[in-house]
């Protein structure tokens, strides 16, 4: 006899190509000749999944629901940063099956962090390439499905989600969004084109540069950290527009005793061109106008949520769709100040869970 965390159904082979639909499971899981076939080669790999003499099929109720995520891809998470390699992790512990889609690496903005000194079980801190790495080994060690595509358009037609991305098309029944932030660019300078790959907006690019000048302009956390990070083989300017200090007090302190880091407040850039040695910043201090001559130009004047991709349908049913436990939002995108990485690896893992105990709607 079946246990009771065991659920029988009954499998009847599809009379032509058409789908046909299991009664018990109608809104889910639509049966196809591949999708027998997949049946029988996931009960060949795992041992969990009986096919009867009788024509019925035994599942422990863990892997039906692993079963009915995998025929579609049910769970898109986009967004490969923290938040979203937390919840898809969760969500495998659950047997669930959560595809990531993430545009450039694993751990998203955590790659720029210099040292991460409040993530519990690191006493002497973590580096953000450190974090990044040992993210992209549990990744490989639990299986995860990792599509490094970006998700250029999220639909929702009604039924499911679509997601297109520069490879493919895909729908699927659930999406959590952890595409987190973008850079806020600035609106009273202009960058000229033939510039652009020496002004940032992130600085993994050139961690590994030596005996450059690099403007770093913002009076925030991640100004102050960024030149923290490339202070060790360079020399750094911080430029704040104004004279208030937004970073943590801490990160004052340990900039203000780098010798390798001019602070300037009151400095405004007024325009950047390219010369044949690099760039030349020209800024305005008080009434005094300067010039400096910099390798770099890297803008650390905020962030915004990145949520370009959804269409005009999604925004509009945004919040009914995340009271119906469809569309999720973890992470940076939805935290306004509050970008922790511990605040992201809760919100990944919250969310799994309230998928988990919403496809269970009614289970005790």
């Amino acid at each position: 006899m079946p246990g009771q965390h065991s659920k029988v159904i009954k499998v009847m082979p599809p009379p032509d190509s058409a789908a046909t639909s299991l009664p018990c499971l109608a809104s889910l899981v639509h049966l196809t000749p591949d999708n027998t076939k997949a049946l029988h080669q996931l009960s060949a790999r795992s041992g969990r999944i009986r096919f009867l003499n009788n024509g019925l099929i035994m599942l422990d109720r863990s892997h039906l629901i692993g079963m009915m995520l995998s025929m579609v891809d049910r769970i898109a998470i986009i967004g490969g940063g923290l938040a979203g390699v937390a919840c898809a992790i969760q969500l495998k512990r659950y047997d669930l099956e959560p595809v990531i889609f993430e545009k450039d690496r694993i751990g998203g903005l955590v790659r720029n962090a210099r040292l991460i000194e409040n993530y519990p079980g690191f006493p002497g801190g973590i580096s953000g390439s450190e974090l990044v790495r040992r993210l992209e080994d549990q990744i490989e060690r639990s299986g995860l499905r990792v599509f490094f595509e970006e998700v250029r358009r999220l639909d929702h037609n009604g039924q499911n989600f679509d997601l297109d991305t520069e490879k493919q098309k895909i729908s699927a029944e659930m999406v959590v969004i952890a595409s987190g932030t973008r850079a806020v660019r600035p609106v009273d300078i202009v960058i000229p084109e033939d510039i652009e790959d020496l002004v940032l907006f992130e600085i993994y690019p050139i961690l590994k540069v030596t005996n450059h000048t690099i403007a770093i302009v913002g009076a925030g956390d991640v100004a102050f950290d960024y030149a923290l990070s490339l202070s060790i083989r360079n020399k750094v300017f911080i430029l704040n527009r104004g004279e208030e200090v937004k970073c943590l007090p801490t990160l004052f302190r340990e900039v203000s005793s780098r010798r390798s880091i001019h602070y300037l407040d009151q400095t405004q850039v007024e325009k950047v061109r390219r010369d044949s040695k690099g760039l030349i910043l020209t800024v305005r201090k008080d009434v005094e106008i300067e010039k400096l001559r910099i390798d770099y130009l890297i803008f650390a004047i905020g962030r915004e949520p990145n949520l370009e991709f959804l269409s005009r349908s999604v925004i509009e049913e945004l919040e009914i769709l995340k009271r119906q436990l469809r569309l999720f939002m973890i992470g940076d995108v939805k935290n306004g100040p509050y970008r922790q990485v511990t605040i992201a690896a809760g919100d990944g893992t919250r969310t799994a869970m309230e998928i988990y105990h919403s496809i269970y709607k009614g289970d005790k």
